[in-house]
């Protein structure tokens, strides 16, 4: 029987523990690279492919990847357009934020202008500092015609009372989200509930409308209006129904005499200009008054 002395076996060791050690330098060098892979998911990518979305004048694209090395890093660019064919690189070298060390799982995003009404197609390609990399598929989102906001009446409203009739004016305060031209359906009436025979005017191009030149008013009566709002696109808003009572009936004016008055004994008649007052101002009388000097 046969002894080895223990100091014989010390390169034996050495000598596998260096083929170990090269084994796992071969293997870290010569093992496939993994590539990055796009998530596909409910959140992402967002807007999701074909989605119709409201329209802001800024839209936000995100989406996750996964990266089995998640420590060194995953970076992205972004190419959008309104054309398939011609897409635009937005932004390159996005770095993405590691929301999961354990599933290796990143989040990008990326903000853009946008236009009203139109429709976009985007893609992302993902890459690494080793080289990998992984291009998603075209997606495409439509923005939607947004409503005109609720059109806001101006007085006389909030049940006014006395509201003069001569050159009685509606104004109302309007705009849309999209920048749309916007036109107005005025209705005005004396019901309170409107509809399409109280149409004073259809299509008006500007937010104020001359009642008195449209229509003869009466007195001491409850008139109710509102505003519609409409886009080019089908949009419409209906502004809150507004009401004023329109002025009494008033008897003709009282005449006060201003110059000369009434006991002067000093007034020259082939110099002098006559004057006088009335007790109410003549606008806020519907019908013309005539005035005839008496000797």
């Amino acid at each position: 029987m046969h002894y080895y002395k223990g100091s014989s076996i010390v390169p034996i060791i050495i000598t596998l523990l260096l083929v170990i050690v090269a084994a796992v330098v071969a293997a870290f060098f010569l093992w496939p690279v993994p590539e990055p892979k796009i998530l596909i998911s409910n959140v992402s990518p967002v807007p999701k492919n074909g989605e119709r979305i409201q329209y802001s004048e800024k839209v936000t694209l995100r989406w996750e990847a996964v990266y089995e090395r998640p420590r060194h890093g995953l970076m992205a660019e972004v190419f959008a357009g309104k054309d398939k064919s011609t897409l635009k690189r937005l932004a390159l070298d996005l770095q993405g934020e590691l929301t999961s060390t354990t599933e290796g799982i990143f989040s990008f995003s990326h903000e853009f202008e946008v236009d009203p009404h139109s429709q976009y197609w985007w893609k992302v390609r993902l890459y690494t500092e080793g080289g990998k990399s992984a291009e998603s598929e075209i997606w495409t989102f439509v923005l939607m015609n947004t409503y005109p906001q609720r059109p806001e009446l101006l007085p006389p409203g909030s049940d006014l009372g006395n509201v003069p009739l001569k050159d009685l004016i509606l104004k109302w305060n309007s705009s849309d989200p999209d920048e749309d031209e916007l036109v107005y359906d005025v209705f005005f009436g004396r019901e309170p509930r409107l509809d399409e025979k109280d149409i004073l005017i259809k299509g008006a191009e500007k937010s104020i409308v001359d009642v008195s030149s449209l229509k003869r008013l009466d007195y001491s009566t409850k008139y109710y209006w509102k505003v519609v709002a409409r886009d080019p696109f089908g949009g419409e808003s209906v502004s809150y129904t507004e009401s004023f009572t329109t002025q009494m009936r008033a008897d003709l004016p009282a005449v006060t005499p201003d110059n000369p008055r009434s006991g002067a004994s000093d007034f020259d008649a082939s110099i002098g200009t006559l004057s006088w007052k009335t007790s109410l101002p003549l606008e806020y009388y519907l019908d013309e008054l005539y005035q005839r000097k008496e000797e």
